[in-house]
């Protein structure tokens, strides 16, 4: 109100130029007011009431808020509701289907709020892993995260995760669990693989476990066998394959896959002696700045 003359700031008048009908005087406080004022007057007729489920419009800090239910959360169950915002009902309306249009493209239509570890490690495994990986691979996924991972920080959501739940998962493997650092090593980078994915799938924005928070693997020096020691371990053995696999551990330092995957056209002998045939070679070549590569 005009504290001088106590009147509405606006007034809009309209004149039948005929003079059939009385003028039409609209006063009010602000010029969107009296609009919608005229607005009402042009078209009459109520609005009909959305189909429920559609969504609405409500009004929030002289901006149009569109809302609409979603399907319910596939991690969940909950229900789901997306909004924009705008300065019109028009514009409002443009970003709820630009926004739900987006969830849709990218695969989660709709995680209002993002699941917590369990609830998207059970999604990741069940629908994103099994499809795709071995049974014995998607196992030992499963089995790493029902130990180590759920019941440490399973009830922490997604986008809650700090360095310090990757510290608890640590402690509780290690401490309350008396597991090797290895093992809470092994339950980093499985929940690693599942919020990498949590990201592409647009559930996250980014990937909580950083290399920061991966666990400090101790690595423990191991006894090694004097050749005295592996001497007698050879002659002990009485399983000729077995006595095989020993002499050509200790004897030429083969891995285990390189032994197992000799054949017998490989060996030979000679007298006491027994030879294998090498039948590749490992190209080695001398770089422009003197090196060996």
């Amino acid at each position: 109100m005009n504290r001088k003359t106590n009147m509405p700031r606006y007034t809009l008048t309209l004149i039948d130029s005929t003079n059939q009908t009385p003028p039409i005087v609209l006063t009010a406080e602000s010029t969107r007011t009296i609009i919608r004022q005229l607005t009402k007057r042009l078209d009459p007729t109520p609005e009909r009431r959305r189909v429920q489920g559609s969504g609405g419009f409500t009004m929030e800090r002289g901006r149009v808020k569109a809302f609409r239910e979603l399907p319910p959360d596939p991690a969940t169950g909950n229900r789901r509701r997306t909004t924009a915002f705008g300065a019109t009902r028009a514009e409002a309306e443009r970003r709820l289907n630009e926004k739900i249009a987006e969830l849709q493209r990218v695969g989660r239509l709709g995680y209002t709020k993002p699941p917590t570890v369990a609830e998207w490690c059970d999604h990741w495994l069940n629908d994103i892993c099994k499809p795709h990986l071995k049974p014995r691979t998607w196992g030992t996924y499963a089995s790493v995260i029902e130990r180590n991972v759920k019941p440490a920080i399973g009830a922490v959501r997604l986008d809650e995760l700090k360095p310090a739940h990757f510290r608890r998962m640590e402690r509780y493997v290690m401490d309350e669990q008396g597991k090797s650092s290895g093992t809470a090593g092994s339950a980093w980078r499985t929940l690693h693989k599942a919020l990498e994915d949590a990201v592409l799938e647009g559930v996250i924005e980014r990937n909580p476990a950083v290399k920061g928070t991966a666990p400090r693997v101790a690595l423990k020096e191991r006894a090694a066998l004097t050749p005295d020691q592996a001497a007698d371990l050879i002659a002990a053995e009485t399983d000729d394959t077995w006595r095989l696999m020993w002499m050509l551990a200790f004897m030429t330092g083969m891995r285990q896959g390189e032994r197992l995957g000799l054949t017998e056209d490989e060996l030979r002998r000679d007298g006491d002696r027994l030879i294998i045939l090498v039948d590749w070679l490992q190209c080695i070549r001398q770089s422009d700045e003197g090196r060996m590569t």
